[in-house]
């Protein structure tokens, strides 16, 4: 597709915010549609109202995602973090976009992707050339740009200092492999998303309870650090690093997002490795024992819950 995507978010009938002539800013871009949105996309394109809503974020609202508090901006209004959607960029698993021809999974835009199940490796969630979070597409450029002929497998950042598209390709993005830890906690994540019930310490909740945990739990461990958790031994050095560097960034500063989702896969998948006892646990012992087991030293941690949001 070689037409600028500003001239297709046009005519498909997405509503747009004000101002702005030479970029198109669609209100809540990927994230939600109204019903008159999504009438008119239907219109244009033929495509029915539930399998476009299906493609949207707000298909996980209420399961691993709360977007009761959603703004009305380019990009939700700043909720993204708190609510553990990415809504400016993604994750992804280059061997899947490029065995598919240039699909990318919903699912990459959720907080807690970190590992591709079928590939069984790390996702990626930066481009290595640009510097930014990785996008499957970009709203922000200038109307009259052209998509590059291999849109769908490149970064779609706009590079300022070229005045063009980053256009790195995704074929070049190493294969990192993933331990199992991470995939079967990240599996019970999933299933949590698509809506399935699912069991902690013994018991039976509903998804949306078992991500309040999860959130929370991984929210602690990136409050209290590498440092107060056991079994560092078992994790990479790398892994270590990522967690370490996460908890460096927080201190000092006065509202550190402890509670927004991890910010790259690598930290995600070093979160769900050393939790992964905790919600494999099969009753309430088991699972107390577990996250006590976790940690070292609580007293030493960050200052409490002051300061933090």
């Amino acid at each position: 597709m070689r037409t600028g995507p500003g001239w297709v978010i046009r005519e498909l009938g997405v509503e747009l915010l004000p101002g702005g002539k030479s970029v198109v800013q669609p209100a809540n871009y990927g994230i939600t549609m109204s019903p008159k949105e999504l009438n008119a996309v239907h219109a244009a394109t033929g495509v029915a109202p539930d399998t476009v809503s299906a493609m949207l974020l707000s298909a996980y609202d209420g399961t691993v995602l709360d977007l009761s508090s959603l703004g009305h901006g380019p990009a939700g209004g700043g909720v993204g973090k708190r609510a553990w959607g990415l809504f400016r960029g993604l994750r992804c698993c280059p061997d899947c976009v490029l065995a598919a021809g240039g699909e990318w999974r919903l699912w990459w835009r959720l907080g807690g992707a970190a590992a591709c199940p079928h590939h069984r490796a790390l996702l990626h969630g930066e481009c290595p050339r640009c510097r930014s979070p990785l996008r499957w597409s970009n709203y922000r450029l200038p109307i009259r740009t052209p998509y590059p002929a291999a849109w769908a497998t490149a970064c779609m950042n706009w590079d300022t200092g070229r005045r063009s598209v980053c256009g790195f390709p995704l074929a070049e993005l190493s294969a990192r492999p993933a331990p199992s830890a991470v995939l079967e906690v990240q599996d019970l994540y999933l299933r949590a998303a698509a809506g399935q019930a699912r069991h902690l310490a013994g018991k039976e909740v509903a998804p949306a309870d078992w991500f309040a945990e999860m959130s929370q739990l991984a929210a602690f461990a990136r409050l209290v650090g590498p440092r107060e958790f056991s079994g560092l031994d078992a994790l990479s050095g790398s892994s270590v690093d990522v967690w370490r560097e996460d908890y460096v960034a927080g201190d000092g500063q006065r509202s550190w997002p402890w509670r927004a989702y991890p910010p790259s896969p690598e930290l995600a998948a070093t979160l769900l490795r050393v939790l992964s006892p905790v919600f494999r646990a099969a009753s309430e012992p088991e699972f107390r024992d577990a996250l006590v087991a976790s940690v070292t030293n609580r007293s030493e941690s960050r200052g409490g819950l002051r300061g933090c949001r």
